[in-house]
């Protein structure tokens, strides 16, 4: 088990929180979960509710949908934001590629963390376009195909 310190120490290596207050990192810390998932375990489906936000400590996942990768997202880097932030199903599939160790945060919480600290916000917000525009530069897959409702 993680202490507060040393969660706080690895979650301010997330881009995600680049600009919070150590202070207020003290808070996320307290409200996370220590999760693991073994090599080729699903971590989420397609459409499956929306219930947290990971954030990686160590190992990958691959984010895909059907035989299309999305993004794969390693140490110290998050996924799950944009479906907690759209209030919406899951729209990709979630695979660990190795063994992961991860913090999560449920979507309540979360909500509860972002109405305190509005750097956050911020900083969610630069991430999530960040991630569009790899989608749009490098990506075999349409912006439209990504959007599309099942």
């Amino acid at each position: 088990m993680l202490t507060v310190l040393e969660k706080v120490m690895f979650l301010r290596h997330i881009p995600l929180f680049s600009n919070t207050r150590m202070e207020n990192l003290a808070r996320v810390a307290s409200i996370t979960q220590e999760v693991e998932f073994r090599k080729g375990e699903v971590i989420f489906r397609n459409n499956d509710p929306c219930d947290a936000i990971y954030f990686i400590r160590h190992g990958a996942v691959r984010l895909h949908r059907d035989d299309v990768d999305i993004f794969i997202v390693s140490d110290n880097e998050s996924f799950g934001e944009m479906e907690v932030l759209s209030n919406e199903p899951r729209f990709v599939m979630a695979t660990a590629l190795e063994d992961v160790s991860a913090l999560k945060i449920s979507n309540e919480e979360f909500f509860d963390v972002l109405a305190d600290n509005i750097s956050i916000a911020q900083d969610i917000l630069r991430l999530l376009v960040g991630r569009i525009k790899v989608l749009m530069e490098n990506s075999r897959m349409s912006l439209v195909f990504w959007l599309k409702d099942d």
